[in-house]
């Protein structure tokens, strides 16, 4: 979790209707969170739409994340953006369903760290390479490349499925 003071909004004192924030997100950001598979820059904008019951959450983020690519191993800086929503909700109870967070209504303050870090988490690529930004290092892709490999011959067709085509009726 965030504890830093920056990424805190504090719902108790915004008014009613909509309110916008902006975040400059760096890897030591990311740092903070276990396990955390983002290494990047990102320009993060959040509107608040706050209700007497809820608050709606708009998130939008563009940046760039500091990767390696997955077929030469080449560092590279891979362009993102998306966006993601979040309800928050008031209620005596506090719990999490699905993309609603109940909190309760006294609570001062919501801390939007784990949400940006969640959905710039979601947003990236699984497969990273270098034909996204740039090309691949040319060491590998000339190994990579089948032009050097021979060409295999097609096996002979087995004659068991030869004999089982004949039964079909045509």
């Amino acid at each position: 979790m965030s504890t830093q003071v920056e990424h805190v909004i504090p719902i108790q004192g915004l008014g009613i209707g909509l309110h916008e924030f902006d975040f400059k997100l760096e890897p030591k950001f990311f740092a903070q969170f276990d396990d955390s598979l983002v290494n990047g820059e990102f320009d993060v904008h959040l509107v608040i739409d706050k209700q007497s019951t809820l608050l709606y959450m708009d998130l939008t983020f563009e940046g760039v994340e500091k990767t390696v690519c997955d077929r030469c191993l080449t560092e590279i800086d891979l362009p993102e953006k998306g966006e993601a929503m979040l309800v928050v909700k008031f209620d005596e109870d506090e719990r999490v369903e699905g993309d609603i967070i109940f909190i309760h209504p006294g609570t001062p303050v919501f801390d939007v760290a784990p949400f940006m870090h969640e959905a710039i988490s979601v947003a990236l690529p699984i497969v990273k390479r270098c034909e996204d930004t740039e090309s691949c290092d040319a060491k590998i892709a000339a190994y990579l490349s089948p032009e050097g490999e021979e060409t295999k011959e097609s096996a002979p067709e087995n004659d068991i499925w030869s004999e089982l085509k004949k039964l079909k009726p045509e």
